[in-house]
C-alpha cells in the first residue's frame, strides 16, 4: 500500500500507463491524492473526480465488508463461558 499511495516517491516519476492504472486503485488516493490537492497541483475537475472515485471505493469496500461480516458470523461459533 505504501509503494501504491506514493509514500515513498512522487509517483509522477512513474510511467504514464501505470500512474493510470494507480489512478484506479483505493491505494493512491490516501496519501497521494490528498498531496497533490494541498500543493495546488490537481484543478477543481481533477479534484471532484478524485474525491468521486474516493466516495466509490468507500462504498464498494463498505458492501464488501458487510458482506464478508455476514459470511463470518454464519460460521462462527463460540464455546465456553
Amino acid at each position: 500500500m505504501t509503494f501504491a499511495s506514493g509514500f515513498y516517491f512522487p509517483l509522477d516519476f512513474l510511467p504514464g500507463w501505470f500512474h493510470a492504472v494507480l489512478k484506479t486503485l483505493p491505494f493512491y488516493y490516501p496519501h497521494f491524492f490528498t498531496t497533490q490537492l494541498y500543493l495546488g497541483r490537481v484543478n477543481t475537475n481533477e479534484a471532484l473526480a478524485g474525491i468521486g472515485v474516493e466516495i466509490l471505493w468507500v462504498a464498494v469496500l463498505v458492501v464488501v465488508l458487510r458482506q464478508q461480516w455476514r459470511i463470518g458470523l454464519k460460521r462462527f461459533s463460540a464455546v465456553g463461558g
